[in-house]
């Protein structure tokens, strides 16, 4: 069954490079420059299912209490570069001063690793939102996978329009010219007011897929009321929560499919690109759907987080 929101959505082709292969370190840590005192820039750590602002709290309270930062300046501070609530990885947090260079941060190309459910769609591209659909039974997954390693293989135009999903931060406006957030309209049921889906131009440098699992959906189950739950109390919130946990359950226990394929992947690409709509396009093309199973931010321009040099419980 086709989504509402799937109506005004941008096809788009991704390319085929080779990507640089790193491994995530899941430890929360900071580093300071030794320019610090002067323009400090602070990277973090950011758990999957935290707000980018409670990953910001976190981290620049630890920094002062290890003298990595004067009190008064993280008293002004932003983040360059947003990441989902269901992502973790790497972020650069600006402190006094270097907050005139968010832009200069934002702009840095950001590399990821992400795992993506085939077989599966949710209203979110992601597993923190409601099942749309479940892959067919006649889906025959070993034939998908031949489809898909075709499907990557034949993309080459690493430039496209990617509309912005349906819950995210982004402004909108219906014809009325009323505007709210895109997610505001996605929860409300009104995404079909909205006259025109946000996009932007996003580039993917490489991408490449690293190897394949297969997860049973009791594992599936298991795993997403684990998130669920974290990001409920993490956020302070019940948004959604029941309804998302009864929906994945009826979903899966419906379907005959025991087991399903989860593709790790790894991305460089552009500022503003959603991983997340990357895994749902994917899914599209070898007609299966797909999901954003899990997703880590490992770098920022040229900063690693395996180049943290202090780290902190």
């Amino acid at each position: 069954k086709m989504s509402s929101t799937e109506t005004y959505e941008q096809p788009f082709t991704l390319p085929l490079d080779s990507g640089r292969k790193s491994k995530p370190n899941t430890t929360t840590t900071l580093l300071s420059p030794k320019s610090f005192q002067a323009s400090p820039v602070i990277f973090g750590y950011k758990r999957r299912g935290e707000s980018c602002s409670q990953c910001q709290k976190r981290t620049l309270e630890t920094a002062v209490r290890n003298n990595l930062l004067q009190r008064n300046l993280s008293s002004k501070a932003c983040w360059a570069g947003r990441l989902d609530p269901m992502a973790e990885g790497l972020m650069v947090f600006l402190c006094g001063r270097e907050c005139a260079k968010q832009k200069i941060w934002n702009s840095m190309t950001k590399d990821y690793r992400f795992r993506m459910l085939l077989g599966v769609t949710s209203d979110t591209y992601d597993s923190f939102g409601l099942v749309l659909s479940i892959a067919p039974e006649s889906i025959d997954f070993t034939k998908i996978l031949r489809k898909f390693k075709h499907v990557i293989n034949l993309t080459s135009n690493g430039t496209f329009c990617q509309p912005y999903p349906p819950f995210s931060s982004i402004d909108a406006r219906n014809a009325s010219g009323y505007k709210q957030r895109l997610w505001k309209w996605s929860l409300q049921n009104r995404l079909n007011e909205i006259t025109h889906i946000p996009s932007k131009n996003v580039t993917i440098f490489s991408l490449k897929w690293m190897s394949t699992t297969y997860i049973s959906k009791q594992e599936i189950l298991r795993l997403q009321h684990e998130d669920a739950d974290a990001s409920s109390k993490d956020l302070s919130s019940t948004f959604r929560i029941d309804d998302i946990k009864q929906s994945w359950n009826e979903s899966l226990s419906v379907t005959s499919h025991d087991r399903f394929p989860v593709l790790t992947l790894e991305a460089s690409v552009s500022s503003g690109c959603y991983i997340r709509s990357i895994c749902s396009e994917l899914g599209k093309k070898v007609g299966t759907g797909g999901l954003a199973l899990s997703i880590i931010r490992e770098k920022i321009g040229p900063h690693s987080v395996k180049s943290v040099s202090v780290e902190f419980d």
